[in-house]
């Protein structure tokens, strides 16, 4: 193939000597369907020289110079990334709340900027000057506005795209931090809520490992107790918003089974006989609980004046923490317990860690320093 063998610029491209024919040239621009009246992107073989390919793409851009060819940033996230983030929900491939938080990104903080701004128009400059101005799109920008532009870029609408650069990240820009509760503050958050609708699924958050939506969609008959492990399918979870159970994870590897040692095992075997068949966490009436209710729950609740001001989503954190270091169980397990991706390829492809050998590594875990042997649980005897 030539060194030189496509020609582009801001208006559209010409890839000369089109599948090895000399004599064939492709030119792409974007220009209005004249059926539908919208932007899309065209296509036309010339046959002949270059100077002839050049000559057609010289006559289209002066037939559509009042289309304003280049598409909006957005227009590219309304035809080109919001419909292959949908198909990626419909495959399963992608969360439906993953989903909901790019589109709030895109309402909050990249339509009100970039929504009728021509995708050629993105400069790094005025990429920085919004950033400064507005910081708390520090991440939509990283992540949403990025991936529209990169769909330009690979679609050929810019050369190049600008938010590879590497921007200043303004001083205002503060990140919460997350409270890590330590084993002894996680009994007593446990003693504060025992008996109480909530138990099961803070033991599961706190001590399984498990999201705050996984933590709602165990189901009591599908667990079970093994040598002092309560082991607890997750094939399901309640969604951030609704009240309609889905049987959709976060990813592939969010399906897994959590092991809980110790006390809090022996007890969330107890709810299990308690509740006979159904959700573990429920409404009195064998129905799911909303997220909403749990995290309304957990801030509204009075704790113990020693534990600090939490969220359900610090005690996830909290049990890797304790896993790592008090319980001694290695990163490369942590990980695949709380089901995340492995690392490498190995992670990724090859290591299928299954119930059995959760079950092992945390009893051996707990054998080797039994952390609740001290604890005084009144309501348990």
């Amino acid at each position: 193939m030539p060194k030189y063998s496509r020609q582009r610029d801001e208006w559209g491209s010409i890839t000369f000597e089109y599948r090895g024919r000399r004599d064939a040239h492709r030119i792409r621009y974007w220009a209005k369907d004249p059926k539908t009246g919208e932007m899309r992107r065209m296509s036309e073989v010339v046959r002949g020289s270059r100077k002839d390919a050049r000559d057609r793409r010289a006559q289209l851009r002066v037939e559509h110079s009042k289309d304003a060819p280049t598409p909006t940033v957005g227009q590219v996230w309304e035809q080109i990334v919001l419909p292959g983030y949908e198909q990626r929900v419909a495959d399963g491939t992608m969360a439906p709340n993953t989903l909901g938080f790019y589109r709030g990104n895109w309402k909050n903080h990249i339509a009100p900027r970039w929504a009728d701004v021509p995708v050629d128009a993105v400069r790094p400059l005025e990429v920085q000057q919004w950033l400064t101005q507005c910081p708390q799109a520090l991440k939509a920008a990283s992540t949403l506005l990025s991936a529209i532009m990169e769909r330009a870029q690979a679609f050929e609408m810019v050369d190049s795209n600008p938010m590879s650069v590497k921007y200043v990240v303004p001083d205002v820009v503060e990140h919460k931090e997350r409270v890590r509760l330590t084993s002894s503050q996680l009994r007593d958050v446990w003693c504060s809520c025992a008996g109480e609708w909530p138990e099961a699924a803070i033991l599961l958050m706190a001590f399984g490992s498990c999201r705050m939506g996984e933590s709602l969609g165990v189901l009591a008959e599908e667990c079970e107790y093994m040598d002092g492990v309560f082991l607890a399918p997750i094939s399901r979870q309640m969604p951030n918003r609704g009240t309609k159970v889905q049987e959709r994870l976060k990813n592939k590897f969010s399906y897994r089974t959590v092991a809980v040692p110790g006390k809090a095992a022996k007890r969330l075997w107890q709810l299990c006989q308690q509740v006979g068949e159904g959700p573990l966490t429920h409404d009195g009436a064998h129905g799911y609980i909303p997220q909403q209710r749990l995290k309304k729950y957990v801030a509204s609740h009075r704790w113990p004046e020693a534990i600090p001001h939490f969220s359900c989503r610090d005690l996830r954190p909290s049990w890797q923490t304790m896993a790592r270091w008090e319980w001694g169980l290695p990163p490369w397990l942590t990980e695949r317990m709380m089901g995340h991706v492995g690392e490498g390829v190995t992670g990724q492809h090859y290591d299928r860690p299954e119930a059995e050998e959760f079950r092992i590594a945390v009893s051996e875990a707990y054998a080797r320093k039994p952390f609740d042997a001290d604890w005084q649980l009144a309501f348990m005897e």
